[in-house]
């Protein structure tokens, strides 16, 4: 619990630095603060160096993660004025993509827009040879609860009444989950503590598990908050210790699951560059650094995110912020590496 409670102050940071304003500032690790590449302040870029820049994410497009990428980046583009190219490279839960960025050349061309926790399940559940310390990131962009949800026509209006029928038909419910994330984590411990004896279907990413709960394969899902309020399915669950400003009524799993369960399990989408490339070339860096705060306190990005309801989860909350809370996340998925591995 002890890494809950750092988490949960962590988080409480995030929100002070949303509401105050945040300062564009170099990122560092929880053990040592990360230098520039060379003993004097780099000279301030007016111009990117390059026109064009790709966005690796790691999963398939139209998911959120996806989606909330090249939203950001068409804003992004007139702050910048470098067109952003966004390819997909979806498969093993986030590994591939990252390997192919880390594969790509690390001369400031290419940019990374991937979750955690899945980095860190990546490392820790799944081998990958690559490490925290190869990336150096620009932001959290965007912070997604994991929830318990089911489709709005469906027969279970309540948690109480998804409950029910778990107990009812022991063994007949079908309850979907997507791999690797803070919702498996949110799913196996609920499980558990539950008792529930449930069909658990396990896919390789939020698009098919999407596709299954319409599709009436599955009877629930343990998933991603900003997904399901945007397909307008009805969230019995959100994991939290208080009620989202957008789903008040819906309530969280320290009200139904008890003070003890975790509060912070979810996905945390970061935006990142070669740590190579922070080093060699500082000065570009803080261009991307000062264009994408400025991205940020866009009116107009900042409408757009009220549009689609994704406001409450999206800020700049700074490279510093960022780079700590990819640490902490990481030690979570340290704790909680065999639960993840047994999803």
């Amino acid at each position: 619990m002890k890494k809950f409670l750092a988490l949960l102050c962590a988080m409480a940071m995030i929100l002070a630095i949303a509401a105050c304003g945040s300062k564009t500032g170099e990122p560092v690790t929880p053990e040592e603060p990360k230098m520039t590449g060379t003993e004097t302040a780099p000279a301030e870029l007016t111009e990117y160096p390059f026109k064009n820049m790709t966005v690796i994410v790691p999963f398939k497009a139209g998911a959120a993660l996806d989606n909330g990428c090249r939203l950001f980046c068409q804003y992004w583009e007139k702050h910048s004025g470098i067109h952003f190219v966004v390819e997909n490279y979806p498969g093993a839960n986030g590994q591939v993509g990252v390997s192919q960025f880390l594969a790509s050349p690390d001369d400031g061309s290419y940019l990374l827009w991937s979750p955690q926790p899945f980095l860190s399940s990546n490392i820790a559940v799944q081998g990958a040879e690559f490490k925290l310390e190869d990336l150096t990131l620009l932001n959290y962009h965007e912070i997604d609860p994991a929830c318990l949800a089911v489709t709005a026509d469906s027969q279970y209006k309540t948690f109480e009444d998804l409950e029910a029928a778990v107990k009812a038909n022991p063994g007949q419910i079908k309850l979907g989950v997507s791999a690797g994330g803070g919702a498996a984590i949110m799913c196996a411990l609920m499980i558990e503590q539950q008792g529930w004896d449930v069909k658990q279907i396990v896919y390789d990413g939020g698009t098919e598990l999407r596709t299954a709960l319409l599709g009436g394969h599955i009877d629930a899902e343990v998933s991603l908050t900003e997904g399901c309020i945007q397909n307008g399915d009805n969230v019995l669950l959100i994991c939290a210790s208080e009620r989202n400003a957008i789903l008040p009524d819906t309530p969280t799993v320290s009200e139904k699951l008890g003070a003890d369960f975790p509060t912070s399990l979810g996905t945390y989408r970061y935006v990142a560059v070669h740590t190579s490339l922070y080093e060699a070339h500082p000065e570009y860096y803080d261009f991307l650094l000062k264009t994408m705060e400025a991205t940020y306190n866009d009116p107009d990005y900042q409408q757009a995110l009220v549009e689609n309801q994704t406001a409450s989860f999206i800020s700049f909350v700074g490279p510093e912020t960022a780079t700590r809370m990819q640490y902490e996340f990481d030690g979570l998925v340290q704790e909680y590496k065999d639960v993840i591995a047994g999803v």
